[in-house]
């Protein structure tokens, strides 16, 4: 069985993620899932960056 681990992101490489796929039009090319930044997005847009903290 073939079993991915997930990443780590840390506050700081998540707030980086979300402006540059502001600044590029959403183009989410990372190496992290279409639907983490997605999410991470509209936190952000909605909530601002303190949503994008680790809980």
């Amino acid at each position: 069985m073939n079993k991915t681990k997930a990443l780590k992101i840390t506050y700081d490489e998540r707030l980086m993620i979300v402006h540059d796929a502001l600044v590029h039009n959403r183009d989410f090319k990372y190496h992290v899932s279409y639907q983490q930044v997605y999410t991470w997005v509209r936190k952000y847009e909605s909530q601002g960056a303190q949503s994008l903290e680790n809980n």
